[in-house]
């Protein structure tokens, strides 16, 4: 006897944005999913270089949702948000609120931003407490990083018979290659910088008992796979709603940038786009006196 199997029936979706707003939108759909049982083909609009083969593997992690290629390309937002409100499937923004362009109807009172994935097994050090670092974030249009010389200081407050750190990414930016290397050998830093596909990288992350990154996708994966998040934000209007409530109980968010006058001098002589904030102990206080 043959059996028949049909296909799942999927709703059609838009939304717009790069890879952090790609993740948001995966855990409201799988938010949705377990609510409804809804499944979803996923249509991106956006105004920037594509991302398609980062998005698409990342929405590969879950059969909830099928990430369509490529994405359509709009030259002006105008243009872009004309179209969503003429398309004839509903618009999904990428916030923990609903807003004015949102016509899918989410159960925002619900939902459940701690979705579970399926991700390659990576091996990680046991016996020691693990901290994963994002050296950067963004493209090159868009790039923000961690100095060296901040790296450095991290792992003075992070003596190395009890944490093992972790350093991601994907080497983009200003970094010298050879002195990274150097500077993980001698400071006893798993250098994984250009080093893991996409989906391990992912994996990595979610083994960390701490994760510490600028504003991007990394930080908001940690935060929806419970791992403790140290964020901090360089943009002046802060993460908004980007960051689920429910994420801020084991993670903290600080503003780099809320000061006016220190963010006009960080416009001027920032240049690369590099920062070196202060570590707050106390988010690793606990461990670090008592193991």
């Amino acid at each position: 006897m043959t059996t028949v199997t049909s296909e799942i029936k999927k709703e059609t979706v838009i939304f717009g944005g790069t890879l952090g707003d790609a993740f948001i939108t995966l855990c409201k759909l799988y938010s949705q999913h377990k609510l409804t049982g809804a499944h979803f083909r996923v249509i991106r609009y956006n105004l920037y270089d594509t991302l398609d083969p980062l998005i698409e593997e990342m929405f590969k992690i879950t059969p909830v949702a099928e990430y369509i290629v490529p994405y359509t390309r709009f030259d002006s937002l105008d243009d872009l948000y004309t179209a969503i409100k003429r398309y004839e499937h509903p618009y999904v923004n990428v916030r923990w609120e609903a807003d004015e362009f949102e016509s899918y109807k989410f159960d925002y009172i619900r939902s459940d931003p701690f979705p579970i994935f399926q991700l390659p097994e990576v091996d990680v050090d046991s016996s020691h407490l693990r901290v994963g670092i994002q050296l950067h974030c963004g493209s090159h249009r868009n790039f923000r990083g961690f100095s060296i010389r901040w790296l450095r200081g991290v792992r003075n407050y992070l003596p190395k018979d009890k944490f093992s750190i972790y350093l991601m990414g994907t080497g983009a930016g200003c970094y010298d290659k050879h002195e990274l290397e150097s500077l993980c050998k001698k400071y006893h830093i798993v250098n994984l910088v250009g080093k893991t596909k996409f989906t391990e990288y992912m994996g990595h992350i979610k083994r960390m008992d701490y994760f510490i990154s600028l504003e991007g996708f990394g930080p908001l994966f940690a935060m929806s796979q419970r791992v403790k998040t140290l964020l901090f934000n360089q943009y002046p209007h802060g993460v908004g709603l980007t960051v689920h409530h429910k994420w801020y109980e084991n993670s903290r968010v600080i503003d780099l940038n809320s000061n006016v006058i220190k963010r006009k001098w960080l416009s001027i002589f920032n240049k690369k786009k590099l920062y070196s904030p202060g570590i707050p102990l106390d988010f690793f206080d606990a461990n670090i006196n008592n193991g």
